[in-house]
């Protein structure tokens, strides 16, 4: 396995992982028609307008498997959003297909993210996750804590997702 700063010609990958991982993660918890009306073609554009945006403000890791190529992602860097001021860093996405999940492979993601944002001096970080969606455990295993909740639109659905803060797990 290996872990990798992510380039522009991965954009058709990871946004496959993307679509691939909502499907099979968010299944029941966001609406079916929702899930399946997910676009290859405009996730690899949205993807490749985000990595052709060279930033020392962000990253994004891939995770590449040998045998199946890129296999998970993870996307983050200083916070996107205004009005959370005291967490400083952002994990924006984390991905990964469902049959690499739990191999430790997300955590190896974590750290490389974790390891940018350090070195560029940024404390902390902050993620949002859908309250219903059993990957929170993954956060809470490395140390997040819960700041606060609120209401967000997904298609038509009403969903809750949670702020949780991290301070760089494994990494002194």
């Amino acid at each position: 396995m290996l872990i990798r700063a992510a380039e522009v010609k991965d954009a058709c990958s990871i946004a496959r992982v993307n679509i691939v991982s909502w499907q099979s993660s968010y299944k029941g918890l966001i609406s079916k028609e929702f899930l399946e009306t997910m676009n290859q073609q405009q996730q690899e554009e949205k993807w490749n307008k985000i990595l052709s945006a060279s930033s020392a403000n962000s990253r994004t890791f891939v995770a590449e498997d040998e045998s199946e190529g890129i296999i998970g992602y993870i996307s983050g860097g200083v916070s996107r959003d205004d009005n959370i001021l005291t967490y400083k860093g952002e994990l924006y996405a984390i991905y990964l297909l469902e049959h690499f999940q739990r191999k430790g492979v997300g955590k190896k993601l974590l750290f490389e993210l974790c390891t940018f944002l350090k070195n560029a001096e940024v404390p902390n970080m902050f993620v949002w996750v859908f309250k219903e969606n059993p990957g929170k455990n993954f956060y809470i295993s490395h140390g997040a804590e819960l700041i606060t909740e609120e209401e967000v639109v997904i298609g038509r659905q009403k969903l809750v997702e949670r702020l949780w803060v991290e301070k760089y797990p494994f990494i002194q």
